[in-house]
């Protein structure tokens, strides 16, 4: 399996959250809230005989931009 499919697979699970949207990679204009899978490291071999490769993925979810005041009182 490649690493892009693995971060599709990962996008189409977070995917089965109500209301999230998903990216396999970084979109140019993120709609909010969306889950973006990247890939944050890969270490090779290991396992004797070079038997496992692990992949370390982030996921970071960007939401929209919540006021900071309150409006106020009418």
């Amino acid at each position: 399996m490649s690493i892009s499919q693995i971060r599709t697979a990962l996008a189409t699970n977070l995917a089965t959250i109500p209301g999230l949207r998903t990216a396999a990679e970084i979109p140019d204009l993120p709609n909010p809230p969306i889950a973006v899978v990247s890939l944050d490291s890969v270490n090779y071999d290991q396992t004797f005989a070079k038997g496992m490769t692990s992949y370390t993925f982030t996921i970071t979810v960007i939401v929209g931009r919540s006021a900071e005041e309150k409006p106020s009182a009418s």
